[in-house]
């Protein structure tokens, strides 16, 4: 497939084109905004609510000033359920998918053109584009671009969408010059412009850097003629235009002044790739200029606007190497562009020619020493970015053949770290309802119908203790055999033969010739190879099976816990699909704060270990004994065949190849039976366990009377989230409770994690 092909089909799936019809990456983030403005809504709502409530307390009249009668914590807990850190959250992730979905709904792939100014940024951009100095300056002797330019691989004549600034935003730009400056001049109207007063601010001029701030401002007030009749809108020039409106100078070095009221440029050409796509370069304005906020306006172009972009370096010719500069752009873009792979989509290049090439090597070999270590890029190039040829063939094809294989990859990782911001919108949401929930509760207490629903629930709908009795009983049995552990340790025994080498292969051995081929030693090497390999397959044993064994369990408890317990209705940070230990680990964490003894107890669930790992690696030591290093003639009696020395050497080396190999299938199957015979107590140590940890949770939480207590009370303050559709029966013959409820319940439909997902 050709690379634009490769590139049409990227967009296509973002969009949502052809096959990725209804499935494309904007419907899903479109899905995604509309959740959060109808969450945002609620918020609203309940903010709403919320004031009006607080107010009517504050003012010491209604319902609601009445009820504090009854609950005196009431407009102490309200005021704490500010909704200020959950707009915020919203709102934050609400800006982040707007951002996915312009990136997603473009109808081009970005790449950005990053570095320093002087590098040869514009020069480079000649050379992919095909366009000249008299649309992309790059001329030597200081910087000549002065917009923001975007340059489209499209059909047609070369020609330029130029958007402007409007009055605020160029009035804003200004500003920022002047409080540089130290100004106290704050600017109300575009024309008060002209007439800034430059020489009382030059005199406040304290260092280089400000008077680089001054001579910016100066362009403004004294050329603001030359600029002030094109802010707002757009418009499309022809490309004997173009630089009007990006240089700072013409090409003959008449200054020009345009630039200033200039947003960005989109120059629309043909590319010297046929095979680009649709491809658009963004040009920022080189690193070094005097206009302000530089590296801020290129991290966020990097962060919005691009999909790959080139950091592009042009060695000095008489001396160079990595720099301070160097160094401390890439570490503030890596910094900047926390959970994106720079790996996959940032390209060094280094802008070699005739007279920097010795000194170019250097950096090359310098830069590649960093690369995957404190430097992630997807590739290193050298090449002369005049040479139009060389650029393509060595830069672009390269360029957008990794772009093409890796921008999937990058949107995924771009929809991963949206899913992490959006967890704290959920944590804030969860956070408040919690609030909420307690309101209500404490509400309740005051109420003596749910009071007592409540008691007739707890007794008759609550199946927690029977379960685990339940449960509990298929362990009681103290002398029942481990299936699971048994059938491990058998399978692992009934493969030893698998490890012993074949009469072929200990001939091989005893022919070598040298010191390792004598009788002794190739059976001794051969009997510490197979100790290892059946060390090993108990190894996995004891890391494998058993560990899934106690997982097992502990999934089981806390599944009746989630179910017979009722505690999976209780709203957490995760949910039940996140998995049972996940699920048990937030459930202690969130909302066993205050019910310590009952949080231990679920503590040691959470926690347990089968610890029998030790105890079978014991005792295959101790049968392998048999397989330890000594002569034939010193093999102990009843271990292993003796064989006197004289006899060996009668024989061939077939023939002592065959005693060898009979002799290692008569002691694994005498290590098997010795080690069948030795493990039959630890084979019923794990039901015994099983059930201790069983038993331990139901007596501490059915017969430990304060943790029988702690549990009711634990009940108790979720019971209106537990028993939802029993107490909102209750509620509604309560006035108080039901206009209560009118606030309290405003996140009930949205304490799904995975709603705010992708």
């Amino acid at each position: 497939m050709a690379i634009k092909d490769k590139i049409s089909e990227i967009i296509a799936r973002r969009k949502g084109y052809g096959q990725w019809e209804g499935q494309g990456r904007v419907a899903f983030v479109e899905k995604k905004i509309q959740f959060y403005r109808d969450l945002l809504s609620t918020l609203e709502n309940y903010a709403s609510k919320r004031d009006s409530i607080l107010r009517e307390i504050n003012q010491k009249q209604g319902d609601f000033y009445l009820l504090t009668a009854e609950v005196p914590d009431f407009s102490d807990a309200l005021e704490n359920a500010s909704p200020e850190k959950a707009f915020k959250a919203v709102r934050d992730y609400l800006r982040e998918l707007e951002s996915l979905k312009k990136r997603f709904d473009r109808d081009t792939i970005n790449i950005s053109v990053i570095g320093r100014a002087g590098q040869g940024k514009s020069r480079l951009l000649q050379s992919i584009s095909g366009v000249e100095n008299d649309v992309i300056p790059a001329d030597s002797g200081g910087d000549c671009t002065g917009a923001k330019s975007i340059i489209c691989n499209d059909s047609g004549e070369t020609r330029a969408i130029v958007r402007f600034f409007t009055e605020s935003e160029l009035i804003s730009n200004v500003q920022e010059y002047l409080s540089r400056l130290d100004s106290d001049f704050s600017l109300g109207t575009i024309s008060q412009i002209q007439s800034l007063p430059i020489d009382a601010i030059f005199e406040k001029v304290k260092d280089n850097k400000q008077e680089s701030y001054y001579e910016r401002l100066c362009s403004y007030v004294k050329h603001y003629n030359e600029y002030i009749g094109y802010l707002g809108g757009e418009k499309t020039v022809s490309k004997n235009e173009i630089r009007e409106y990006v240089a700072q100078y013409l090409q003959d070095g008449t200054k020009v002044y345009k630039y200033l009221a200039v947003k960005e440029v989109e120059i629309l050409t043909p590319f010297v790739n046929s095979d680009a796509g649709k491809i658009m370069l963004v040009d920022t304005i080189g690193l070094g200029d005097t206009s302000i906020g530089l590296r801020e306006k290129m991290i966020d172009t990097l962060i919005n606007d691009s999909d790959a972009a080139i950091l592009l370096r042009r060695p000095d010719p008489e001396r160079d190497n990595i720099r301070e500069e160097d160094n401390e752009l890439y570490d503030g873009i890596n910094e900047k562009m926390v959970g994106r792979d720079l790996s996959l989509w940032l390209f060094y290049v280094l802008n070699t020619y005739g007279k920097n090439q010795k000194t170019s090597n250097q950096l090359f070999e310098s830069l590649n020493r960093k690369k995957g270590k404190t430097l992630q890029v997807a590739f290193i190039k050298q090449l002369d970015c005049a040479d139009k040829a060389v650029v393509d063939k060595e830069l672009i094809e390269p360029l957008l053949a990794t772009i093409s294989e890796n921008l999937n990859d990058i949107d995924d990782s771009l929809i991963k770290l949206a899913n992490k911001k959006a967890g704290l919108a959920f944590d804030e949401i969860i956070a408040l309802n919690n609030i909420l929930s307690s309101i209500m509760s404490e509400s309740l207490k005051s109420s003596p119908a749910a009071s007592g629903l409540f008691k007739q629930l707890y007794k008759s709908e609550l199946q927690l203790l029977p379960a685990l009795r339940e449960l509990n009983i298929e362990y009681k049995e103290r002398n029942k055999v481990d299936q699971d552990l048994e059938g491990a340790i058998l399978s692992v025994l009934k493969n030893i033969s698998k490890h012993i080498p074949s009469e072929e292969e200990i001939v091989i051995r005893l022919k070598k010739g040298d010191a390792s081929s004598r009788v002794d030693t190739v059976f001794n090497r051969v009997c510490d190879n197979l100790r290892a390999h059946i060390r090993n397959d108990f190894d996995h044993v004891c890391f494998s099976t058993i560990k899934e064994m106690q997982d097992k369990i502990k999934k089981r408890i806390i599944r009746v816990l989630q179910t017979e317990g009722l505690l999976s209705k209780i709203p957490l940070k995760v949910s039940v699909d996140d998995g049972e230990e996940v699920w048990l680990e937030a459930l202690i964490t969130e909302r066993m704060n205050q019910y310590e003894s009952i949080q231990s107890a679920l503590n040691e669930i959470l926690n347990y270990h089968l610890h029998i790992e030790g105890l079978l690696q014991f005792k295959v030591h101790c049968a392998l004994d048999i397989l330890e290093e000594h002569s034939l003639e010193e093999a102990p009696e009843g271990k292993r065949i003796k064989l006197e020395q004289a006899k060996i050497d009668s024989l061939t080396t077939q023939e002592i190849a065959s005693v060898i190999h009979q002799t290692l299938l008569e002691c694994t199957y005498t290590f098997a039976q010795d080690l069948r015979k030795s493990i039959q107590e630890l084979l019923i140590i794990p039901n015994n366990s099983f059930n201790s940890l069983i038993r331990k949770l139901r007596e501490v939480l059915g017969y430990d009377e304060d943790s029988e207590d702690m549990l009711e009370v634990f009940y108790h303050d979720y019971a209106q989230i537990i028993w939802k559709d029993k107490f909102d029966e209750v509620k509604a013959h309560d006035r108080n409770v039901q206009q209560l409820k009118s606030i309290t319940s405003c996140f009930e439909n949205h304490l799904n994690k995975q709603d705010y997902l992708f």
